[in-house]
């Protein structure tokens, strides 16, 4: 079957009948006139264009399924989809990985943790009350003449209780 451009189908025809959803969003939350271009209205209410939060979405779903532990039913067919893309019969898992480039060998598994609901942790952390101590300001003295360089520190401390 042949398309002659006229029909799209898939991703393409959502992201089309997106965008000027997102447009019409964002120009009722600016209150712009509607003379305005879609990407500075994106630029200008904090929004990320339809094409990049749908690979956002797609990298995302990827990588929580990749880092799933070896106890999870679909461990398995996580890691038979990632390693090849098939020609045919391809599951949505399959084209998932490909999009996306995720390799689940190289993505962490995360375990799963029980705790009882009255866990207490072995440790507090305390932050200042005052902005003045809890920010140290670093004025840069290694850095050679005539640079203005600074970094700002948050002071976190952290008591580790042991029990014996």
């Amino acid at each position: 079957m042949l398309l002659t451009g006229k029909k799209r189908l898939g991703s393409i025809a959502v992201t089309r009948k997106l965008i000027p959803v997102q447009r019409r969003a964002a120009k009722l939350v600016t209150g712009s006139l509607s003379t305005t271009a879609g990407d500075v209205l994106d630029v200008h209410t904090n929004l990320l264009p339809v094409d990049l939060l749908y690979h956002k979405i797609l990298q995302r779903a990827a990588v929580r399924l990749a880092s799933l532990p070896d106890s999870h039913p679909l461990h398995g067919p996580v890691r038979n989809a990632a390693q090849r893309y098939v020609k045919r019969h391809r599951s949505p898992l399959h084209n998932l990985f490909f999009t996306t480039g995720v390799d689940p060998r190289t993505v962490e598994t995360v375990l799963p943790t029980r705790r009882r609901p009255n866990y207490a942790p072995s440790f507090s952390t305390h932050i200042e009350d005052d902005k003045a101590s809890a920010l140290v300001f670093d004025t840069g003295l290694l850095y050679p003449p005539g640079w203005r360089v600074g970094v700002t520190w948050v002071r976190i401390r952290i008591h580790v209780l042991i029990s014996t």
